[in-house]
């Protein structure tokens, strides 16, 4: 009995995981969300804001707490212009102007209510009695 050695064993899944190479520098990533889903509810939730990395999991900024998150849940975000504080929303004003001149905003808001109104007849007429 003591002659008897246990014979090797072998690994038969040797499949790999997918991860995005983008994981690596990406600032916001999306979470996949596992619950059952309703019709047309989308997969991911997010973005949220990488804290730090590491190897396996990622932690995550979520709406009111901190999480640490596996990798394979993970999917990265592209983020044009990422705003860091929601307080300062300067960064969405074109080209770089601080505010915007009260007239071009008048314009602006006359133009919708033209058009609206336009859409709005134009719905009217079509409506079926």
């Amino acid at each position: 009995m003591t002659q008897i050695a246990p014979s090797n064993t072998s690994r038969n899944s040797k499949e790999k995981v997918f991860v995005q190479k983008e994981l690596d520098t990406c600032t916001h990533v999306f979470i996949r969300n596992d619950t059952v889903r309703a019709s047309l509810q989308p997969p991911y939730d997010g973005p949220f804001e990488v804290l730090k990395r590491n190897k396996k999991y990622f932690n995550v900024q979520l709406k009111n707490r901190k999480a640490n998150i596996s990798i394979d849940r993970l999917k990265a975000a592209f983020i044009d212009n990422p705003i860091t504080n929601t307080s300062d929303f300067s960064s969405l004003t074109p080209s770089g102007s601080t505010s915007m001149d009260k007239k071009k905003t008048s314009d602006i808001r006359d133009i919708f209510i033209r058009l609206w109104m336009q859409f709005k007849i134009v719905a009217i007429m079509y409506l079926p009695v």
